[in-house]
């Protein structure tokens, strides 16, 4: 007999997957499994990557997502060791660590890809892997490429 439980924290992040990937397509990006070398295109793979290295070496979370993980959330590429949820105020706390790490507002950051790392015009990107959104910037020659 299964658990009750166990039965709505899969509901759950079942939702929470397909809002996650919902919003990922909206934005242009790409959602799917945290695997390389799946259908995924060459800028997701590095960016999903780099999203596991972090995840490795060790990452924050958010008080919010300690508690119940079972939830969307947010990972960028300029601050690899840092995951919120997706309330305002969180992801208001992420972007402030950020511009505080990089000493100027995040509008004054110069455009950078998140996969080669050339200062270039770039795009962002959402990926939507599992419960997580991870964001990032690309250019257009690592957009191009396959």
């Amino acid at each position: 007999m299964s658990d009750p439980n166990d039965d709505q924290l899969e509901a759950a992040n079942r939702e929470v997957r397909r809002h996650v990937a919902a919003q990922a397509e909206a934005s242009g990006g790409w959602s799917g499994d945290a695997k390389l070398g799946t259908t995924a295109p060459a800028w997701a793979d590095e960016l999903i990557r780099q999203y596991n290295a972090a995840l490795v070496e060790g990452m924050r979370f958010c008080p919010h997502l300690e508690s119940a993980p079972a939830q969307g959330s947010i990972w960028l590429s300029l601050a690899p060791d840092i995951c919120a949820c997706q309330r305002p105020e969180c992801g208001q706390a992420l972007v402030s660590e950020l511009e505080r790490r990089l000493g100027h507002p995040l509008k004054d950051e110069p455009s950078k890809c998140s996969v080669c790392g050339t200062q270039a015009e770039a795009r962002g990107v959402s990926i939507g892997v599992a419960t997580v959104m991870l964001r990032g910037m690309i250019c257009r020659d690592c957009e191009q490429r396959r």
